[in-house]
């Protein structure tokens, strides 16, 4: 059981602390070769300092490969509940613009208040077993089952379902406030923002320059209007619409506040579309699910799905060529929690291969004898423990809790999503219920943040100029987010388009390292200064490219 490391002090020694700008003490890290790691000390309430409560953050540098240091650049990865120490690390090595970027920064990232190794809020589950036990305890009819959705790992598909469910979301809620009492009340957005500008005192440097990804465009931007004249030089990819985030009534689903409802039903169509129009090679191979014709493999995936629903399970009758990585025989939440994780990873070999096999191999099985839908999956620690952070942060700020108390109001959600698009399928109750985040957890949520910040979005940064990355295909946070970042909420940006499927601009860097143009945009955004021509855009693979023309950046 892991507890918020809270420490008192004396209030005359924090108020020196950070009057003359505390210094951070890097360690090399015990088990990331070449990163610095170090620990910083932030009131847990920045209203009120004098009571001497704290939070203990965590971070991971990768020091600047120059002796010109230019200065540190913060990375945040998103979330919300994204451990940037472990983050950091695996990106750095695969993402050609760390490398460039850290001949004249130091790279750092750190773990927010209230996740991975910040006080996280774990409500005394650091195992699953935890969590599979207090199901069983509270007298569930499946607790494994009922775990997952909890955790957003599948979700409900029957009344009984949903009732254990709603039962357990309240049990958990409760046993959080127990566990983790005030600390819940400033995990908050403008509380990490407050710390990230500590960080930046502490690291000595005057300005702030940043990249932030999904929810790390809300922080970039809450930072950016609370500490206006502190931005240098500040990137945004994948932007979700601040004033949506926060707050958008009735509406009790977060995917339907950043409009990952209707992403993910878009990206998944003009998917359709690929595979059944285009080769997915230069040899001329063909999409191993395509129908002949958009609307043939269209029609295709409606029978499937049909299939899949009327049978419970689909199993799989030969070996699929990633042996443990997918599960052996789909029902529904399965199935689309495949196909939006590989549309989302952003990466060929998911898009071209993983999803066309395994739509074949389920197609071949359609007619097989019904199977029962057995939820025994195993719960993954570090996905249990990201999700709960989510919770803790989503549910004080950015929750119409009144909405989504009602059983009726979430079927709204559902259907109103539906409508959005036409043939949406199904992908609507995977984003309320599943990739939802918050599902029904929020509407039992004991923290509410003390202040949250709302606005206005709009103030001059310090004649700087941030810079807003979003793709075209972005079945998370869609590039309409991004374009209206730019045009609409910032004071001042400058908007660039990547021509790729994918939640954010890394999934095209990694997999076209070759391809220079976004990369080159960015150090010079960060070296130089240099902004990209209006309405920029870069090109990626020809399978994705795209004939569409501007994205409407002003």
């Amino acid at each position: 059981m892991r507890v918020a490391r809270i420490t008192k002090l004396f209030v005359a020694c924090w108020f020196v602390s950070t009057a003359m700008g505390s210094t951070l003490e890097w360690k090399p890290c015990p088990n990331t070769p070449g990163y610095h790691c170090s620990n910083a000390s932030v009131p847990m309430d920045h209203d009120h300092p004098e009571d001497g409560r704290t939070v203990t953050l965590s971070l991971v540098k990768l020091p600047c490969t120059s002796a010109n240091k230019t200065g540190t650049m913060f990375f945040n990865f998103g979330g919300p509940g994204g451990p940037g120490t472990k983050v950091l690390p695996s990106l750095s090595g695969v993402v050609p613009m760390f490398k460039i970027l850290n001949t004249a920064f130091d790279l750092v990232s750190w773990d927010p208040r209230g996740v991975g190794e910040s006080a996280p809020v774990t409500c005394g589950f650091d195992t699953s077993a935890k969590l599979v036990a207090f199901a069983r305890n509270l007298g569930v009819k499946d607790p494994n089952a009922t775990s997952r959705m909890v955790v957003g790992d599948t979700y409900p598909m029957t009344n009984d379902e949903i009732k254990d469910f709603w039962l357990m979301s309240e049990a958990v809620g409760k046993r959080c406030g127990k566990h983790h009492g005030d600390l819940l009340d400033f995990v908050d957005t403008r509380s990490t923002a407050m710390d990230l500008d500590l960080l930046r005192d502490a690291v000595g440097d005057q300005l702030m320059n940043y990249y932030g990804v999904s929810y790390g465009t809300i922080l970039g931007a809450v930072y950016a209007n609370i500490f206006p004249q502190k931005v240098g030089s500040m990137a945004l990819d994948g932007n979700a619409e601040p004033s949506k985030y926060f707050f958008r009534k009735g509406m009790p689903s977060m995917p339907q506040r950043v409009s990952s409802d209707t992403a993910i039903i878009e990206v998944f169509d003009e998917w359709l579309h690929r595979c059944g129009t285009t080769n997915t090679s230069l040899k001329g191979d063909r999409c191993l699910f395509s129908g002949g014709s958009y609307d043939q493999t269209r029609r295709k995936w409606n029978q499937l799905l049909e299939a899949v629903r009327r049978r419970g399970y689909i199993n799989q009758n030969d070996t699929i060529p990633y042996a443990g990585v997918f599960p052996k025989a789909y029902d529904e939440p399965a199935l689309l929690k495949l196909l939006m994780g590989s549309l989302t990873s952003g990466y060929l070999s998911s898009i071209k291969t993983t999803i066309p096999y395994v739509l074949k191999v389920l197609w071949e099985a359609r007619n097989d004898d019904p199977q029962p839908r057995i939820l025994d999956g195993e719960i993954e620690v570090a996905t249990m423990k990201q999700k709960l952070s989510f919770y803790a942060i989503m549910c004080s700020e950015a929750w119409d809790s009144e909405a989504s108390k009602r059983w009726a109001d979430w079927k709204a959600s559902i259907r109103g999503a539906k409508s959005v698009v036409a043939g949406a399928g199904p992908f609507e109750a995977a984003n309320v219920w599943s990739n939802g985040d918050g599902s029904a957890l929020c509407s039992f949520w004991p923290g509410r943040a003390k202040k949250v910040y709302r606005g206005p979005w709009n103030k001059p940064t310090n004649n700087r100029t941030i810079l807003v990355l979003g793709n075209r295909f972005d079945p998370s946070t869609p590039l309409v987010n991004s374009v209206v970042m730019a045009n609409d909420v910032l004071h001042a940006a400058r908007g660039i388009t990547c021509d790729w499927v994918g939640h954010g601009t890394f999934p095209a860097m990694i997999e076209a390292p070759q391809n220079s143009c976004l990369t080159s945009y960015i150090t010079g955004y960060f070296f130089n200064a240099t902004l990209p021509p209006f309405d920029a855009s870069c090109k990626s693979f020809p399978w994705w490219t795209s004939s569409i023309g501007s994205a409407g950046y002003n």
